[in-house]
């Protein structure tokens, strides 16, 4: 790359015209407060799991139940959130994730744990993630200007991050001191506040319902998808960065519990919080003439938190990994998402990002489950390794792609594609 590809400051982009807006200011406050609980949800449950006698593989079935839920009913949500209005699934999404944390609370707190009710609680909290995500994806460029876009996801990304920075440290504690089930009820209360802010917000675009045909729906999004080399390729990358975060999720506080216990877990966690935080600001602050490649390329610095659980490293070693990595993914989800939401129609956005859910993620529950039984077939030190080329390896090499290259932003934070889209793939 030639000096002019570097990443250069930007001078301007609209943080306070942002933050006067009151619809953003709304989407803004409802996201952090429910990012907070989700922060607490991924200490207490792999403790309570542990706690109640079971091991890496029974996190997994756990932490993979929900996940495997929310990728089959992806395509679905994608089709649904274009279709109908995009606040109202994420109000009825926020709601019943907020009941599933509140039953699990409830289960945790009365001493009626079940493997496989924890499982079938995963599986409908699952289902709600599947409503939110595509309809979040479309209702961003719905509710700013295309100029804002990239600075909207930097400023989401640094409140999520300082909402998530306490949460694990928080969750840890009552964990530690407590039950497992008091975070999750903490996480509750915030879904439904979250739900509850949602109500007031209004999207001065926001569609009415249309009528659905799903198949057509369908099959419309992946030959808009399949045109765009630029989008699938990359998906296909992230789908192995995703498989190693998983098998990050589940030996992580495995080997911690020995070294730290909870408490060291939910630092680390925080430590991905900070770095996360400083990845948000960057995202904010920085042009970023071509956004794919330096986002794709960031994912190579997640590698070195999977190697340090090798020996493993202390704990405050460990965490600095962990805020390196979650840095990483940082600057490429502001990069990713801003790319996809102005490049991307937004008639057909919640149906594109489904399919980059369903792609990029497929291998996440596959990390959860697989981590247990291949560390066992393998050894702890093999798995980790070899998930640290998994993640780097084709992250790396998506940057020879002439069209990833190709997606580039101009000094006001609108994205230019260079490349031209090619027919579309038949669907199968």
């Amino acid at each position: 790359m030639t000096d002019q590809d570097q990443t250069e400051p930007r001078v301007q982009f609209g943080r306070g015209e942002l933050l006067r807006q009151p619809q953003f200011r709304i989407l803004l406050l409802a996201r952090s407060i429910s990012f907070f609980g989700d922060s607490l949800a991924p200490i207490a449950i792999p403790f309570a799991v542990l706690a109640a006698g079971g091991n890496a593989v029974d996190v997994g079935i756990v932490l993979g139940a929900g996940t495997v839920t929310n990728l089959i009913l992806l395509l679905t949500a994608g089709v649904i959130a274009d279709r109908m209005p995009r606040r109202l699934l994420l109000i009825l999404s926020d709601a019943l994730q907020g009941v599933v944390m509140a039953a699990m609370c409830v289960v945790l707190l009365t001493d009626n744990y079940s493997l496989w009710l924890l499982v079938v609680l995963q599986v409908l909290f699952g289902a709600g993630m599947a409503l939110n995500m595509p309809a979040f994806t479309g209702i961003l460029p719905q509710v700013v200007d295309p100029s804002h876009v990239q600075a909207a996801n930097g400023l989401l990304s640094v409140t999520q991050s300082a909402a998530q920075i306490g949460g694990p440290a928080f969750a840890g504690i009552l964990v530690a001191a407590g039950s497992p089930g008091i975070a999750l009820g903490v996480d509750a209360a915030t879904f439904f506040v979250s739900a509850l802010l949602l109500l007031g917000l209004r999207v001065s675009t926001e569609r009415a319902a249309e009528p659905m045909r799903f198949l057509r729906d369908l099959k419309e999004g992946w030959q808009e998808m399949t045109r765009r080399r630029w989008y699938w390729v990359s998906l296909l990358a992230h789908s192995g960065c995703n498989f190693s975060i998983g098998v990050f999720s589940v030996l992580g506080p495995v080997i911690v519990s020995g070294n730290g216990g909870a408490t060291g877990w939910g630092l680390i966690s925080t430590g991905g919080a900070i770095g996360s935080l400083i990845g948000g600001v960057v995202v904010m602050r920085l042009w970023l003439r071509r956004p794919i490649v330096y986002g794709n390329l960031a994912v190579v610095l997640y590698a070195p938190s999977l190697l340090l659980l090798v020996q493993p490293s202390p704990v405050w070693a460990i965490m600095i990994g962990a805020g390196v990595a979650a840095f990483a993914i940082s600057i490429l989800n502001g990069a990713w998402n801003s790319a996809v939401q102005q490049l991307i129609p937004e008639a057909i956005l919640s149906r594109l990002s489904s399919y980059d859910w369903l792609i990029s993620f497929a291998t996440l529950p596959l990390g959860y489950t697989l981590a247990g039984p291949l560390s066992e077939a393998f050894g702890q030190s093999n798995v980790l390794v070899g998930s640290a080329l998994l993640l780097a390896l084709p992250c790396a090499l998506t940057v020879l792609d002439p069209t990833i290259r190709g997606v580039r932003a101009d000094r006001n934070g609108q994205i230019i594609k260079g490349e031209p889209v090619a027919e579309p793939v038949k669907a199968v």
